[in-house]
């Protein structure tokens, strides 16, 4: 009786050719013959997860520590040397310890019930063989001033940066011993900065730019996007049952414009980037009471609702934000005050994004009678139009 099973096969093979048409890609053509572990090998995508830890990179004889230091790369004479020494440091904790010396006596006693020689039974306090050395090793960490103890006791931020660290130790030790081989490991980082303080979340980004091959990060941390290129960047968000994946098309831009994406808005407002809609504006007084305003009025904090209002400086700095939010697909709103200067600027800005006439757009809404906010929050008729 035959059966199914339950599970997915893999199967990988080699393209005979690369279709530049995405849309495409069904018809490119395969090669017979699967590809082999040893063929993929060099290209082999490794995950860290977010639950990383030094502790059972330690404890686990698959990890990437254990695959560096179980081979330690000494010669044979240098081994012999070395065990020697381990053995004489084995006799000397024996010999000196009356505790390990009694216990020894009452274990040779299994000789008794169980067959075998009398005195067979040594205890060894520390490995005497280099190739167990591993299995016991540990790693101490001190802070300035403070007590060195192991990494496993430490907290959670630091076991973590420790085991990204670690990958890093084994890629490039396997490129530096690769010789003739062609080496691009793909890393898998899923959010680096877990138990990470903001500034440790800066400097991290730095320490994963120095992992060889492909780096692909999943972050929610707005000071991890904040350091890597605009144009590296992916956004994913759920709309409805579709994943929408959007990037930033920096073809079009001149350097100046992506200087000021990068110091305007990722430098201090990249949260921005996880928002489901953003409110833009221009001054200080607006920053304070939308979302008082808005919490009056749909009960809930606005972060709750995935809504950021963002002050932008001035009415001639929303072209910076625009940009990245209708690139990035995210929902975008306007309040602009409405004297004629500021909605000159607003309108000049807004032909550069595709946008000719601002009056029909519902999501640019003008304070009327060419008021500014805080004028018109003391006038008696506080009628909005778009």
């Amino acid at each position: 009786m035959g059966f199914k099973r339950a599970d997915y096969i893999t199967e990988r093979r080699f393209l005979k050719d690369w279709q530049s048409d995405p849309c495409k890609w069904n018809q490119s053509q395969i090669k017979e013959h699967p590809i082999s572990s040893s063929q993929i090998e060099p290209l082999a995508l490794h995950l860290l997860d977010a639950k990383r830890d030094i502790k059972d990179e330690l404890q686990n004889r698959g990890s990437f520590w254990y695959k560096l230091v179980s081979d330690l790369g000494l010669k044979e004479k240098e081994i012999d040397e070395f065990e020697k020494i381990l053995s004489s440091i084995n006799e000397g904790i024996i010999s000196n310890s009356e505790v390990l010396v009694h216990l020894q006596d009452h274990l040779n006693d299994l000789y008794k019930t169980i067959g075998g020689n009398k005195d067979s039974i040594t205890i060894i306090p520390i490995p005497r063989h280099l190739r167990d050395l591993s299995k016991g090793m540990d790693i101490d960490y001190a802070t300035n001033g403070a007590q060195a103890f192991p990494l496993s006791r430490h907290g959670m931020g630091t076991r973590s940066l420790a085991a990204v660290l670690t990958f890093r130790a084994y890629t490039t030790w396997q490129q530096k011993n690769a010789k003739d081989k062609k080496i691009h490991p793909m890393l898998a980082l899923e959010e680096p900065e877990s138990h990470l303080h903001p500034q440790a979340q800066r400097a991290l980004f730095k320490q994963i730019d120095e992992i060889p091959g492909q780096r692909i990060i999943s972050t929610h941390s707005p000071y991890i996007v904040s350091q890597a290129h605009i144009a590296q960047c992916r956004n994913f968000r759920k709309d409805n049952e579709k994943t929408v994946v959007t990037q930033m098309d920096t073809t079009k831009l001149k350097p100046e414009d992506i200087r000021k994406i990068d110091r305007m808005v990722m430098n201090t407002r990249g949260d921005l980037l996880y928002a489901r809609a953003i409110v833009l504006f221009e001054g200080e007084t607006e920053e304070q009471a939308f979302p008082i305003f808005a919490e009056r009025y749909w009960k809930l904090q606005p972060n709750a609702l995935g809504i950021s209002f963002i002050g932008v400086g001035g009415d001639g700095n929303y072209l910076p934000f625009l940009r990245l939010a209708s690139n990035f697909a995210i929902p975008w709103y306007i309040f602009s005050d409405g004297e004629q200067i500021s909605l000159k600027r607003v309108q000049k800005e807004l032909a550069q994004i595709g946008i000719l006439d601002y009056t029909k757009q519902e999501n640019v809404f003008v304070i009327p009678n060419n008021c500014n906010f805080e004028s018109y929050l003391v006038s008696k008729n506080m009628k909005m139009q778009s």
